[in-house]
């Protein structure tokens, strides 16, 4: 009686590894539910998942705040949470993205820009609003020298419940411009 037993603890400890490597197995093969709006099952950094609010579809307001039917910016999770995909002006001639990265101690992006060019930026946060900045860092590719390029140099990003004010900055020509502000209603 104690030989079946033995036996048959065997055979249960052999079948609960077997489900479970089978399991973990079928887990890793099977492709994740991510649809871009979750950073769930992914790889995402903490300090990019400090942008998980901007995730979603952005719409322009009118002179009034309210949204309306132009969408400015799609944010979503890319390459299995490691990265944010931001589509500017999806479908217009004028499209554009930007792509948003992490480091382990830092956020960085790209801006591929309808100018041609693709600068890097670096993010810092505003102490005193919590608003999120990024700034040039000088390299970027079809890029020269920072003053002498022209280029989206910075963007400022303050959110609000459902709004979100992005101030963009272009150098040109040595110079920054005035922000182009876009002030935005989640759809």
């Amino acid at each position: 009686m104690l030989a079946i037993m033995s036996c048959t603890r065997n055979v249960f400890a052999r079948v609960f590894v077997l489900i479970s490597a089978a399991t973990v197995f079928v887990s890793c093969q099977a492709p994740h539910s991510h649809d871009g709006d979750r950073a769930a099952d992914s790889v995402a950094s903490p300090v990019l998942l400090n942008m998980d609010g901007f995730i979603g579809t952005w719409m322009n307001t009118d002179a009034f705040g309210q949204a309306t039917e132009e969408v400015v910016s799609d944010f979503r999770y890319t390459a299995g949470g490691s990265a944010i995909s931001e589509t500017m002006f999806p479908g217009a001639d004028h499209e554009m993205v930007t792509m948003y990265f992490a480091s382990p101690d830092a956020l960085y992006l790209t801006h591929y820009c309808g100018l041609g060019n693709h600068p890097n930026l670096v993010a810092s946060m505003d102490a005193e609003t919590g608003d999120l900045l990024f700034d040039c860092v000088g390299t970027g590719a079809n890029f020269g020298a920072c003053p002498d390029t022209d280029h989206m140099h910075s963007v400022r990003y303050h959110m609000e419940g459902d709004s979100l004010t992005a101030s963009w900055k272009t150098m040109a020509s040595g110079e920054l411009t005035e922000p182009l502000v876009f002030s935005l209603k989640r759809k």
